[in-house]
């Protein structure tokens, strides 16, 4: 995958903002604990990661978007 943009935390707000990369046509690898939430953001055509560590390995920009650190 080719400069690949990755989201990690997928909640009220930040699916929201996924999304929006997603629809744009650009590469998205997602993470969140939410396996639903992740479900929802494949289905619209990003890639699931089993870790934040994995979107790492991929992604040139990562955003973040939780409530705390615990969320990752």
């Amino acid at each position: 995958m080719a400069e690949a943009f990755g989201f990690i935390g997928l909640g009220a707000m930040g699916s929201r903002l996924a999304r929006r990369i997603v629809n744009g046509g650009l590469p998205l690898v997602v993470h969140d604990l939410s396996a639903d939430a992740v479900a929802s953001m494949v289905a619209s055509g990003a890639t699931d990661a089993e870790s934040p560590r994995a979107i790492a390995d991929v992604a040139t920009t990562v955003f973040l978007c939780m409530t705390n650190l615990k969320a990752a």
